[in-house]
């Protein structure tokens, strides 16, 4: 290279003097590395772009149907907002669910950091994420922006009488309406999810339309049963039950303190049936006083008979001393302490009661919230239901349904009971059980546990089988107890005795260890006959049969001759032995062919 050349590649990169003594130094770049740099910028701006447009715009409406197809996407649904529930778990979340409808099918919304819902029924719309877990999709939506809805969307609710609903309910299915009534059942102010029912009555006896109520979302404060409502909510037939129902929220149960409903008083020498009142505004009668460690109690007219007291303000600061021993009419709520163990009055004190919650209640809790229930297994929950069965002392397992004749009853569960009994429980007795959750991989299904039980009440009373009822009809009363009409013939050497329908070849074995004092000789006779319906083999046959095991009837005097039989029969007296006093019983006088009620005529004479 020259000198020329050099002096001009030496004059490219060297800086130039500019205006104002400034040094101007310029890079040229060529080939690859001058592409570089355009194309770095333009993927920035790309970037930006997209990311702009992703925030700004209106996310795409999907049908409910179409959203399992999203996953991890932001969508927007649109619909009619059937129900919903605040704080589900009860865990003090900010989280409000909800569940919308349209055309294709329902979804659950979850709403973070939740604003104002209108009315049950109406027309929203709501955008969130699509989450997904074992299956289940959801929308989980947040801030108050997340859902929408135009006022002529918003549902506006129809009075309708409760007897006209009773009349013809399918002109308000699907409508938003508020109905007027009064409720059955009192309403702990945090279960989220109960069932009652609204009556045109306050007195259960009296009322002629009913009307059943799901109840989502804690109410927040007691509703007392006999309470006056107003009830807004939607009309739905409840396909599983056969039946129109009324689905509501419990913050949006109206009660019109103006009328006062009507407060049960107990009774001391009736405290089996103390069950039915639970959670519910009570009076007692009793003298209340302080035990040695301080709690309170109030005594009844028996040394044994007493109730614990949750004190209130007036017994803990306004000069309790005066309270103390003065017989009067006491109020308060009666719950129960499952860590003591007792049924108290709660008179107004801070000490937290447990709900006692019916086997229906309990039931939608789990099936809404499954995993909440089965995370925490030595959780126990206080319970009550009725036997829908009776249970063997050998068995350790049974039904347990929310009402007590099989007529009534909704809902039904499996319950375990691991410790032993000597007796048989009858179907239809009431139990308060303190319960767990557990799951069954047997059945693949969930079942409670009872840890312990009381009975209440009385059990059903025993049906009255008939002879001309198919056999399949007498299966439904096997293991309980039955009266079945015959002739108890005995087993003259057969080995076996039969209650026979009189006049025709129908039999029952008879198993007769129940018969006490009973003389079969000396009733020849049809009669009723108690006792329990028991399966039996027939080894030889491959075969099984109906038996009455215990067959036995009352026989108040214990003459041999059963009640029944000297009333209907002999017209003796059921409760002397020796009806005439002529120095021998009845049924020694029926079987010696003389009459019982004559003291002339005796067996000797005979």
């Amino acid at each position: 290279m020259g000198d020329e050349e050099k002096a001009m590649a030496e004059d490219k990169v060297k800086p130039k003097e500019i205006a104002g003594g400034l040094i101007e130094n310029k890079v040229f770049l060529s080939g690859a590395d001058g592409k570089l740099w355009p194309m770095f910028f333009f993927s920035v701006l790309l970037v930006a772009a997209l990311n702009f447009y992703a925030v700004s715009r209106e996310p795409d409406v999907i049908s409910i149907a179409e959203i399992h197809e999203h996953e991890n996407e932001v969508v927007k649904i649109e619909g009619i907002m059937i129900s919903w529930v605040e704080d589900p778990y009860s865990d003090g979340s900010e989280r409000l669910d909800i569940i919308l409808q349209d055309e294709s099918g329902v979804a659950e919304v979850r709403w973070f950091k939740f604003g104002e819902l209108p009315t049950i029924g109406s027309k929203i719309s709501a955008v969130g994420d699509v989450r997904q877990w074992e299956g289940r999709f959801w929308i989980q939506s947040l801030g108050n922006g997340a859902l929408q809805w135009d006022s002529s969307d918003v549902a506006l609710p129809e009075g309708v009488p409760l007897a006209i609903i009773g009349q013809d309910p399918e002109p308000y299915m699907g409508k938003t309406i508020s109905i007027e009534g009064y409720i059955t059942k009192t309403i702990h102010p945090d279960t989220v999810w109960t069932s009652a029912y609204i009556a045109d009555h306050p007195n259960y006896a009296n009322s002629k339309h009913q009307l059943r109520l799901f109840i989502s979302s804690a109410s927040g404060a007691w509703i007392e049963a006999g309470s006056k409502i107003t009830v807004t909510g939607q009309i739905r037939f409840e396909e599983r039950e056969f039946r129109f129902v009324m689905y509501t929220q419990g913050p949006e149960i109206l009660v019109d303190y103006t009328e006062m409903p009507s407060i049960s008083v107990l009774e001391w020498g009736e405290k089996d049936t103390w069950g039915y009142e639970m959670n519910k505004l009570v009076q007692i009668e009793g003298i209340p006083y302080q035990d040695e460690n301080a709690d309170w109690w109030i005594q009844g007219p028996a040394s044994h008979q007493r109730l614990c007291i949750l004190p209130g303000d007036r017994l803990l600061e306004n000069n309790a001393s005066a309270f103390n021993g003065i017989d009067g009419l006491w109020t308060g709520r009666l719950v129960w302490l499952a860590n003591i163990d007792e049924v108290c009055l709660d008179d107004g004190g801070d000490v937290s009661s447990e709900p006692i919650l019916g086997v229906e209640d309990l039931l939608v809790e789990i099936v809404s919230h499954p995993s909440s229930y089965l995370d925490d297994p030595a959780k126990q929950w206080n319970v009550t239901g009725y036997l829908a069965g009776s249970l063997a002392p050998d068995d350790s397992s049974a039904s347990v349904r929310d009402a007590q004749s099989w007529r009534d009853d909704k809902v039904s569960v499996y319950v375990d009971f691991p410790s032993s009994r000597n007796q048989w429980i009858e179907e239809g007795q009431r139990m308060e059980m303190v319960v767990t959750v557990d799951w069954n991989p047997l059945y693949g299904s969930m079942n409670l546990v009872a840890v312990e039980w009381e009975l209440q009440g009385d059990a059903l009373p025993a049906d009255t089988l008939s002879w001309d009822s198919d056999v399949v009809i007498w299966g439904y009363s096997e293991n309980n107890m039955v009266f079945i009409e015959g002739q108890l013939m005995p087993a003259n050497g057969s080995g076996e005795t039969w209650l026979i329908r009189p006049e025709t070849n129908d039999r029952i074995c008879a198993e007769t260890q129940g018969l006490n004092s009973l003389n079969l000789e000396a009733m020849n006779h049809s009669q009723p006959w108690y006792g329990r319906l028991i399966e039996k083999q027939d080894i030889d046959n491959r075969s099984t049969y109906l038996c009455l095991s215990g067959a036995s009837s009352d026989d108040s005097d214990g003459d041999g001759l059963s009640d029944w039989a000297e009333r209907e029969v002999y017209n003796t007296d059921i409760d002397a032995a020796d009806s005439d006093s002529d120095g021998y019983e009845d049924a020694a006088e029926v079987l010696a062919g003389s009459d019982p009620n004559d003291s002339a005529s005796t067996p000797t004479e005979t």
